[in-house]
């Protein structure tokens, strides 16, 4: 859970700067209007003394909180009315402008031959992806953009979205 809590921690959402509280027990992104926030489930019921059954239950269990900007209420309620608000359409429009955001890599261990030769990029970019990968597990992103040029660094970004390794029988 720490893994997909530092990795929320390291994405990059428009107009919202990223934070974390205690040693990665949640992490989010916020401005002054708006705040989305990921937490482990199982931890949460852990301090708040909930049963055992519960507790395990809620094991593996990561949850998202979003506290939307009045003005996004406003768009679905003009009079901020919460039987409004409690709907399919604006839950699923909160959820997706979120998730379209969340992207979690896969961790790369062995690739095979087969798996080489399907695939549409080169060698070099597979490589180049693979390491970049490697770079964000282990540093944070400042610290990556320090090893490359603005423009490399995108690049980089940009192939790593591309090329998923999930297909992979790891």
């Amino acid at each position: 859970m720490s893994d997909y809590l530092a990795e929320i921690q390291r994405m990059s959402v428009p107009f919202m700067k990223p934070y974390t509280y205690g040693h990665l027990e949640t992490a989010g992104h916020k401005n002054k209007n708006r705040e989305v926030m990921f937490y482990d489930k199982q931890k949460q019921c852990r301090d708040t003394k909930e049963g055992h059954e519960i507790i395990e239950q809620a094991e593996g269990l990561l949850r998202m909180e979003i506290r939307p900007s009045h003005k996004e209420l406003r768009k679905f309620s003009p009079k901020r009315r919460a039987i409004e608000l409690l709907t399919r359409s604006f839950f699923t429009n909160m959820t997706g402008s979120v998730l379209k955001h969340v992207q979690f890599t896969a961790p790369v261990e062995g690739v095979t031959l087969g798996w080489l030769k399907s695939q549409p990029y080169s060698i070099h970019q597979i490589e180049s992806t693979m390491g970049f990968n490697l770079l964000k597990k282990t540093l944070t992103a400042s610290e990556i953009k320090q090893l490359y040029k603005p423009s490399t660094y995108d690049n980089r970004r940009t192939l790593a979205r591309k090329i998923h390794f999930q297909a992979l029988n790891l």
